[in-house]
């Protein structure tokens, strides 16, 4: 009986997360521009969409913003978290702990205080504050994926590298780096999801007309919503489908 019940439960949480994704993705094919039944499929919010600039515009921003974060992220995250793994001995503790805590800190908190400390400097707002602060919230992210990987590899396989004459950089780069390539690409595709997400940031760091999609539907939403909004998130939803089945796929025909 308690198996039947942890089962429905689980259901539920399911219904709970995927249920408004999939009434998303129904109403932007519903004719009735406030989400409204009778359902009558049409394709306009696509086509108004297509021909909405300033969305697409705030996509592409926000996708080479986060595409620049995660790449650095991903670099620094995994320097951090060999560092920590094979180097820190006494302060690896402490570099995790201040990870850590920096993870279960607001995102609101965060951006209020990077851009109290880039006033204090005397930087302010710009694209260098909210790469930087992204890249700030971003990282430990990243780091401690590729830490959690490290500590169940253990050092025995770089080791061996060094004992055949592979100096450490030529080590870790032919035998480290292939081992926990997987777990790289994880913290750099979580670096990427949170900096696309993370609204407060953007809109505490940005520059002023620099609007991200996240700034860009809080601007609709608050003077008038649009459908086309809808039409974006269902096409967004499906290219994240696409490379999530596509990952499966590679992991699948190499073994994993």
């Amino acid at each position: 009986m308690s198996g039947v019940l942890w089962r429905g439960w689980v259901w539920l949480v399911l219904a709970l997360v995927y249920l408004p994704i999939l009434a998303l993705i129904a109403m932007s094919f519903n004719a009735s521009r406030y989400g409204t039944f009778p359902f009558e499929f049409t394709l306009r919010w696509y086509e108004a969409l297509a021909e909405n600039r300033r969305l697409w515009e705030a996509t592409l921003r926000s996708l080479w913003l986060s595409l620049a974060v995660a790449a650095a992220a991903g670099a620094i995250g995994t320097m951090a978290a060999v560092w920590m793994s094979r180097f820190g001995r006494g302060g690896a503790r402490a570099m995790q702990g201040l990870l850590v805590t920096a993870i279960t800190v607001p995102w609101l908190i965060l951006a209020i205080a990077i851009l109290l400390a880039a006033l204090w400097v005397g930087v302010g707002r710009g694209l260098v504050t909210l790469f930087l602060g992204s890249l700030v919230v971003a990282m430990p992210y990243a780091a401690l994926v590729v830490a959690t990987r490290l500590q169940g590899l253990g050092p025995d396989a770089g080791l061996a590298a060094r004992s055949l004459g592979a100096g450490p950089v030529r080590a870790f780069l032919l035998v480290t780096l292939p081992l926990i390539a997987r777990a790289v690409m994880s913290g750099v595709m979580l670096a990427f999801v949170i900096t696309f997400n993370n609204f407060p940031l953007h809109f505490f760091l940005a520059p002023f007309g620099f609007n991200t999609l996240p700034m860009e539907i809080y601007s609709y939403v608050i003077s008038g919503y649009v459908p086309d909004i809808n039409a974006l998130s269902a096409i967004i939803l499906g290219g994240a489908v696409m490379l999530g089945l596509a990952v499966m796929g590679w992991r699948r025909l190499r073994g994993g």
